[in-house]
């Protein structure tokens, strides 16, 4: 008798010894076939087995019926033919290559889908359990042109018992068209105890309208156990119903149960510039948007979300022009309100869904007592920006009194600021930032491209000025700065010929109080080394007093005017406790 890892039957063998020193094994069960069982999982009746040793790792390799056996409702399991499973001395279960083709397709029945299984696999997973796993093709209409697919079908299970059998599958596909009525396309998902599905229905009756869908239906594993449910629905057709000068091309709804938005505490709904490493938000993790449900969105308990939104455009050109759709979601309690927009010029209405040029989030949430904004907006003339490339950003938040900013591009990084280029040549960049301490506002304007080459010859040429002001609130302080530059240069092979002229000035008011004008040329001409020149004036005070440090406080005693005792008080006078001293601050 021989026992294999994973089951727990024991298998009778028989085993003969040659003259030459071969040994034969065969399978001699006294009492019939020859099975074996992961209890709750599957069964294996074998038809033949072998063994193999290679590189120290000991296998066996079984083959016969193996049929499914795990409690599901819903769920009719066949019987497949395994050719060649193999378990080997370190507890790896595998099928050669992953999956095995079937001779023949088995019928599996999920929840009403019947399922035609064209392959099977077996495997371990990234934690170490096992799985046994399906593929097929699902049948929907007889007569219909339609088709559907089913991947990752899955039996998952912990050879230690510490975790309870389950069903995964990531997905099963669905793809049916009917010729100038419909087209379909579709896929469902199942694993953590959840479904997920998405679908895209086309209708050409009705003006080519299509509708997505986002589906996640759940149950929580850990108590206390309560199902989830949420929904997204968003349908659109190609002719707008006029409403004014626009026309309403689309409209969208939601609804979750027991399901809201996964932000994380102190994450930031749509981004936070006081943290570059963790500046993207909810919002825009991992992609923009707000109906990401899969994977934005959390289950939790006595949570409702509402949503509705709408499609608007021009009315000529089929909303061309000028397009755009408004998001409205309400999450209780709370209460969390958020609209989010995104529009677009001169695009078609689908590119909404990829990378419109506007799009902005105003989140007032009731929960924590703050309002946030965000919009970032980009403009190019032609995908390249061969004539105009614009773009930037704004950032409002509002919370304590103490705690605000209102943000039109950001002075650093560059990258945030409000920024223009025309031709690809001149560039122009600016911010405003305002909060509770300051005020900070600058722009850059002029051209300043990479050095010209032609083969041996290298041509520079910048000219820029770039200005910044600064007022602090408390104490009263004013900081500003105006910087020009110019520069010129011939580069041939070794020689070179330049000019740069720098002029800066600079002011702080009222204290400290410091002024500073300044004129730099710097020439180049080979083989000489370079020339600088340099003029500075400065108006400062002969010598800055700074105000005392403050000492730490150690110990402090209160008297009454009219009585003579003083505190602390000894031990005696307060009732034998010790006496009321302040702690020691010293340290």
């Amino acid at each position: 008798r021989i026992k294999l890892p994973f089951f727990e039957d024991w298998l009778y063998v028989g085993v003969a010894i040659g003259f030459d020193g071969d040994v034969m094994v065969r399978l001699a069960n006294p009492k019939g076939a020859s099975k074996l069982e992961i209890k709750d999982v599957l069964k294996f009746e074998l038809s033949a087995i072998s063994f193999e040793s290679k590189d120290s790792v000991f296998s066996a390799r079984l083959s016969g019926k193996l049929t499914p056996v795990l409690d599901v409702g819903g769920i009719s399991w066949p019987s497949f033919d395994i050719k060649e499973l193999s378990i080997d001395s370190e507890g790896k279960v595998k099928l050669e290559g992953g999956w095995q083709e079937l001779n023949r397709p088995q019928t599996v029945k999920l929840a009403g889908i019947r399922i035609e299984v064209s392959r099977v696999g077996f495997g371990t997973t990234e934690d170490g359990r096992n799985w046994f796993g399906l593929n097929g093709a699902v049948r929907l209409v007889e007569g219909v042109s339609a088709g559907a697919s089913v991947e990752g079908l899955k039996i998952v299970w912990d050879d230690s018992g510490k975790t309870q059998p389950q069903v995964t599958f990531n997905g099963i596909g669905v793809d049916m068209k009917v010729p100038n009525v419909l087209d379909l396309q579709g896929a469902i998902s199942y694993t953590d105890r959840r479904f997920v599905g998405r679908i895209k229905l086309t209708l050409y009756p009705l003006d080519k309208a299509k509708i997505d869908a986002i589906l996640v239906v759940g149950e929580t594993e850990q108590p206390p156990k309560y199902t989830y449910f949420a929904i997204y629905l968003a349908g659109e057709w190609n002719t707008g119903i006029p409403i004014g000068p626009v026309g309403l091309y689309g409209m969208a709804g939601l609804f979750a149960l027991n399901y809201e938005p996964d932000k994380k505490p102190g994450e930031a709904w749509y981004e936070d510039p006081t943290n570059q490493e963790a500046a993207a938000g909810w919002y825009k993790k991992p992609q923009p948007g707000v109906t990401d449900l899969p994977k934005k969105w959390t289950p939790e308990l006595d949570s409702l979300a509402i949503g509705a939104g709408v499609t608007l455009g021009v009315l000529p050109m089929n909303g061309y022009p000028f397009n755009g759709r408004l998001l409205l979601v309400i999450v209780f309690p709370g209460p969390v309100i958020m609209l989010e927009g995104r529009a677009n010029l001169l695009q078609e209405r689908t590119k909404l869904d990829d990378d419109p040029l506007f799009r902005a989030l105003a989140v007032l949430d009731g929960r924590e007592g703050t309002f946030e904004f965000g919009l970032d907006a980009k403009y190019a003339y032609d995908k390249n920006g061969a004539l105009i490339d614009i773009n930037g950003s704004a950032h409002g938040f509002f919370g304590e009194p103490d705690h605000w900013h209102l943000y039109i591009g950001q002075k650093t990084p560059k990258e945030k600021r409000i920024r223009a280029s025309l031709f690809k040549l001149f560039q122009a960049s600016a911010y405003f930032m305002i909060d509770n301490t300051s005020l900070q506002t600058g722009a850059w304007l002029g051209y300043a491209p990479e050095p010209l080459k032609y083969g041996p010859v290298q041509v520079v040429f910048e000219a820029w000025i770039d200005g910044n002001a600064a007022v602090n609130w408390q104490p009263a302080q004013f900081h500003g700065d105006l910087w020009l530059h110019g520069k010129v240069g011939l580069q041939i092979f070794i020689i070179r010929l330049g000019l740069a002229v720098d002029a800066k000035l600079a002011a702080d008011v009222f204290d400290p109080f410091y002024i500073m004008a300044m004129l730099g040329i710097k020439v180049e001409v080979f083989p000489f080394p370079p020339l600088a020149l340099q003029a500075k004036i400065e108006w400062k005070p002969e010598k800055v007093t700074w105000p005392p440090l403050p000492l730490p406080l150690k110990e402090i005693s209160v008297a009454h005017r009219l009585v003579s005792t003083n505190w602390p008080l000894p031990r005696e006078k307060a009732g034998g406790q010790e006496p009321l001293l302040l702690p020691n601050y010293e340290s």
